[in-house]
């Protein structure tokens, strides 16, 4: 991070992705929030989370984008604040759902003992660690009660073991509709699996949406001007917005998502601290 006093601060947006076209995707983004910021702002994208989160706590990314896990370790290691949160057609939250196979005939969370689980990673959020609290709070610890765990990585994957019978309960994201909280879209909508042939055990609560984070090196001025830029992007950077980053729009976070955020604060430590090797 720099500043040449002619062309502004010179900046850098950190994202994670393994995407080879992202970076087309970035330097469009980058180039737009720039001009509105005042600013040089340049990508760089990184591997894994771990090495973003080194990156932004030394100074070498000042702009981030991070799933929320990763926002709360920024925040708790004083190295960036949550500015704006991403807004997608469901809102700037969403939920996970656990859910089974129809022909099983599984009514109830209280039904799983000898059950096997599919989660998509030990980071998922909607995936794994909030499904398996959920588990958890209505007394169903899954490493007592539950048969095999597996992780399938994403979330098509878990959708097509429940299906194809690799495993009798499923965890997934689910988008809600605002006025009937039915489950709009969830992660078996886009694998070609007839949604009548699952039944829902279980919806959690709100799970915050992916958040950008500033660096608290960064002078309040810059702050501010990135801050303005991020939340009034404008309509030419929506596509790069959505194609890097899987959302239509930022906006400062709602307290509705700052609720959600605030409830994962310790989550991952109490889960991750109970939860087994995978079968």
């Amino acid at each position: 991070m720099g500043d040449d006093g002619r062309s502004g601060p010179q900046l850098v947006l950190g994202v994670v992705s393994g995407d080879a076209s992202a970076r087309a995707s970035a330097e469009l983004l980058c180039a737009e929030l720039g001009a509105a910021a005042g600013a040089s702002i340049s990508s760089r994208l990184f591997p894994s989370y771990v090495a973003l989160t080194d990156a932004a706590a030394s100074g070498a990314a000042a702009i981030v984008w991070a799933p929320p896990l990763v926002a709360l370790e920024l925040e708790a290691r004083g190295a960036a604040t949550v500015v704006a949160c991403s807004r997608r057609r469901s809102g700037s939250t969403y939920h996970a759902a656990l859910f089974t196979r129809r022909e099983l005939r599984l009514s109830s969370l209280a039904e799983l003992r000898g059950r096997s689980i599919g989660w998509v990673s030990r980071q998922s959020l909607s995936g794994h660690i909030v499904p398996r609290a959920y588990l958890i709070a209505n007394g169903v610890d899954p490493d007592l009660v539950c048969g095999a765990q597996r992780f399938y990585e994403n979330h098509s994957a878990v959708v097509r073991a429940v299906a194809g019978g690799a495993c009798d309960v499923g965890a997934t994201f689910a988008n809600l509709d605002p006025s009937t909280r039915a489950i709009r879209d969830a992660g078996w909508n886009d694998v070609g699996v007839r949604v009548d042939a699952f039944e829902v055990l279980g919806v959690t609560g709100a799970i915050p949406a992916d958040a950008m984070a500033l660096s608290t090196r960064l002078p309040e001025r810059v702050r501010a001007a990135v801050t303005g830029a991020l939340i009034g992007l404008p309509v030419t950077a929506r596509g790069a917005l959505r194609a890097l980053l899987h959302a239509d729009a930022l906006e400062r976070p709602t307290a509705e998502w700052r609720r959600a955020f605030d409830a994962l604060r310790g989550l991952p430590a109490r889960i991750h601290a109970s939860s087994r090797p995978p079968a």
